[in-house]
């Protein structure tokens, strides 16, 4: 392994041991239980909340409203931590140690880093 490789391995190791959580896959297959996948408990940096102001309005009426929208966020996976793990679009996760077990779908998935997989997600369904 050359230097330029054990260094990424130390900065990943760092960053998850400090923003890693416990995220457990759900694997789906046309919108329902995958019973080819079994779910999956790893740890990983997850980030949400691509926040974006949506519908800012003010003023009297009764329509008038504020209001943030929380929407989306990446999954980082350490690739060679968990090389055999497989994610696939639609595919559920759900943050084990957040507040409430909130669960996101798996929007996209690129697997051309060979540091990390990385999820792009959206709202589950």
């Amino acid at each position: 392994m050359s230097l330029r490789e054990e260094l990424a391995e130390e900065l990943k190791e760092a960053v998850d041991e400090e923003w890693a959580e416990v995220i457990k896959l759900l694997p789906q297959s046309d919108g329902v239980p995958d019973a080819n996948r079994e779910p999956v408990l790893f740890d990983a940096v997850l980030r949400t909340g691509d926040r974006a102001v949506v519908g800012m309005q003010f003023g009297r009426s009764r329509e008038a409203s504020g209001g943030l929208s929380a929407e989306g966020g990446q999954l980082r996976i350490n690739r060679s931590a968990y090389p055999e793990l497989v994610i696939r679009q639609h595919d559920k996760i759900v943050a084990q140690t957040r507040h409430g077990a909130p669960i996101f779908e798996i929007s996209q998935v690129d697997d051309r880093s060979h540091l990390r997989l990385i999820c792009t997600l959206s709202e589950a369904r």
